[in-house]
């Protein structure tokens, strides 16, 4: 994500605000987490999970 907005900002000269770049970053690590804390629920009788951990930090 980082790299894609470096080479769009070279490259074409278009840019995102920070806060645009932040949410993707978020929401990319949300889609990321989610299978693995599925994966948590059933294999753990924990109720915490990844997800549930990133969602409490931030």
């Amino acid at each position: 994500m980082i790299w894609k907005e470096r080479n769009g900002r070279l490259h074409s000269s278009v840019s995102r605000p920070p806060q645009a770049i932040i949410q993707e970053v978020k929401q990319t690590i949300r889609l990321k987490l989610d299978p693995l804390s599925r994966n948590m629920r059933i294999t753990s009788s924990s109720s915490l999970t990844y997800l549930g951990t990133w969602l409490s930090i931030f």
